[in-house]
């Protein structure tokens, strides 16, 4: 075995002079071949100097060799140079002995120097390609980050690997492919880099380009966060608050959340806000819910804003202002936040820390609707029903209670039955006006429950069945629903047959 084995991986050529040094029979071939590498690492120092002996003077002029590193290159210089040994005796085994030795020691420098090199450069590189990415004072340029990421990740630089694979996560100056992230983020983490262990959780987590895990998810998320990476934190913190691939445990739960919290995470903070305000895993307190909740809304938390008004509106753990409530209301709605959006349209529809406007409930009302808010949807439907805001429709009515009913918002079936049941913006179909209330009333709204007990007592949409109503009657009124109260009160007062009612 050589001992300049060290060289073979990352210096191949270097590593097949100095084996020639090696297997050199004569002291003068040695001689030679000892000046060839020595020879040859001062080229690659980046000298351009021909005389061997002033291109290490040169280096250690501009700083690349220091006084000892060039002393001794020197000595090495002048032992194997053949016009220095004219007139003098043969060359001596202590002349090759010295010269191979100080040969392994120049190469074991010269090693430690291009590996700082290689890494000066690819850390270069990377810091070129983040500037690409972000547009910082050049043309922002997804692809030549990409390119720039990749030379410098090829070379081993961790922040790079990370970065690239965060490319092919997005899809940024690339085809977008979670396999291809997942084996950068896997080489970057693999060498402790914290953002691509938490980054190789998320894909864990969600099943992007590796089979979902939550057990492997919890692992990366540990990694980085036991480094005290944020957002790591606040995951592991949430799979022990949902028991996903660990066991539920909300007092662990809360203490990532508070470690992550304090250092400004809003989704940490937020969830601080809901364990607080729940009282899980921490003394219940609506006061410090609103605490935390505050924080992340004002970081731009669109729920944490939500929740926040809400705190408002109803006086919990605050005093009751429905002025600011609506403000915080708009905030998030703002933001896109569709239960905010409907909840502010109720505000304008009523009133409620706002001028009462309803065309900008309505618009409120549309714009949490079209993203699937079941309840926007009703309440969109309610104001084509009675012409507020908006000119009355009966069938637009009818279309946005479908959609609201085909999410089970049973208040919306309980409508559609009626739209059905009367003919408004539909056909008129006892039938279906029935399939609709059962769907509602099964849900417990005591409107669709008396609507169909009407139904079974006089047989529209169904088979007539008196028993059958005053048992749909009965949980109506159970509910406190005055009209079926009256009805199971006439039946039971008079002691007639239902007919006669």
């Amino acid at each position: 075995m050589s001992k300049f084995e060290f060289l073979e991986k990352d210096f191949p050529e270097l590593y097949r002079l100095c084996l020639r040094v090696d297997e050199a029979a004569e002291p003068d071939i040695a001689m030679v071949r000892v000046r060839q590498a020595l020879k040859f690492i001062v080229v690659q120092l980046g000298t351009r100097e021909n005389n061997l002996l002033a291109a290490i003077v040169g280096l250690r002029e501009k700083g690349v060799l220091d006084d000892d590193m060039a002393r001794l290159s020197g000595k090495v210089c002048l032992l194997t140079e053949p016009e220095s040994r004219d007139g003098r005796k043969p060359v001596s085994p202590e002349d090759v002995f010295f010269a191979k030795a100080a040969l392994l020691k120049i190469t074991m420098w010269y090693e430690g120097y291009g590996r700082n090199r290689a890494q000066e450069q690819a850390e270069e590189q990377y810091r070129l390609g983040f500037r690409y990415y972000s547009g910082d004072g050049v043309d922002r340029s997804y692809e030549k980050a990409v390119e720039c990421f990749r030379q410098a990740a090829e070379q081993g630089d961790a922040d790079a690997q990370c970065s690239l694979g965060s490319c092919y996560y997005c899809g940024d100056g690339v085809v977008r492919s979670y396999e291809t992230a997942v084996e950068w983020f896997r080489k970057a983490a693999d060498q402790g880099q914290v953002s691509a262990q938490y980054n190789m959780g998320v894909c864990y987590h969600n099943g992007d380009g590796v089979p979902r895990s939550d057990g492997e998810a919890v692992e990366w998320f540990r990694k980085a966060a036991e480094k005290g990476h944020a957002a790591a934190q606040c995951k592991l913190g949430l799979c022990y608050w949902r028991g996903e691939g660990i066991e539920r445990n909300p007092e662990q739960a809360v203490e990532l959340f508070l470690k992550s919290a304090e250092q400004g995470n809003a989704e940490a903070q937020y969830h601080m806000g809901i364990c607080c305000h729940d009282g899980d895993g921490v003394p219940q307190s609506y006061e410090t819910a609103v605490e935390w909740f505050r924080k992340a809304a004002e970081q731009g938390h669109t729920t944490a804003q939500y929740n926040l008004g809400i705190c408002y509106r109803s006086g919990r753990g605050v005093e009751q202002d429905q002025r600011t409530a609506a403000e915080w209301f708009q905030k998030a709605a703002e933001r896109g936040d569709g239960d905010a959006q409907n909840i502010l349209g109720i505000c304008y529809q009523c009133g409620q820390g706002v001028e009462t406007d309803f065309r900008t409930a309505a618009e409120w009302f549309t714009r949490a609707a079209e993203q699937g808010e079941a309840q926007a949807q009703y309440n969109r439907g309610l104001c084509y029903k009675q012409g507020i805001g908006v000119p009355k429709d009966y069938g637009k009515a009818a279309e946005w209670y479908r959609k609201a009913a085909e999410q089970g918002y049973a208040s919306a079936q309980d409508n559609l039955g009626n739209c059905y049941y009367c003919g408004d913006g539909v056909t008129q179909n006892y039938a279906e006006a029935v399939e609709w209330y059962r769907k509602a009333a099964e849900k417990g709204n005591i409107f669709a429950q008396n609507s169909l007990g009407n139904c079974y007592y006089c047989g529209d949409g169904v088979t007539q069945d008196y028993a059958e109503a005053v048992e749909w009657w009965e949980k109506a009124a159970d509910q406190g629903h005055k009209e079926a109260k009256e009805k199971l009160q006439m039946i039971r007062a008079v002691a007639v047959k239902p007919a006669d009612l």
